[in-house]
């Protein structure tokens, strides 16, 4: 499994994703592709990013940035779970919670929180 910053560093940054027919730069994805084995010189793990003169990976001050980004967000994300007072998704205050089959909910906005078994105390 690749590490986060090999994912993010990975990706050219012109990249928009193959549900688009183009990139940012409005490069048609089928322009660039090598039909062959229908690998896009987008992911620089496909080793073919000569097919496309634009290619643009993103340094790894920009990488670091992200990473660091990113794992603010989930260290804050962990620990609103952990708290237990507002919703992750939306920061509403909690007023209950809710056992639906294996997936936990919260009330009064109803974002479900995990899968588990909700404890008796937290109902």
């Amino acid at each position: 499994m690749r590490t986060l910053e090999e994912q993010i560093g990975g990706w050219c940054i012109h990249f928009n994703g193959i549900g688009n027919d183009a990139c940012k730069l409005n490069i048609p994805y089928d322009t660039v592709t090598d039909n062959h084995k229908r690998k896009l010189p987008c992911i620089k793990q496909n080793e073919c990013s000569e097919f496309c003169t634009s290619a643009q990976f993103p340094t790894e001050q920009d990488v670091a940035k992200r990473v660091a980004e990113i794992n603010k967000h989930v260290a804050q994300y962990l620990t609103t779970m952990a708290e237990g007072k507002v919703c992750p998704q939306c920061q509403r205050p909690i007023e209950s919670r809710r056992q639906v089959g294996r997936c936990i909910y919260v009330y009064p906005c109803g974002h479900r929180v995990g899968q588990g078994n909700l404890r008796k105390e937290q109902s």
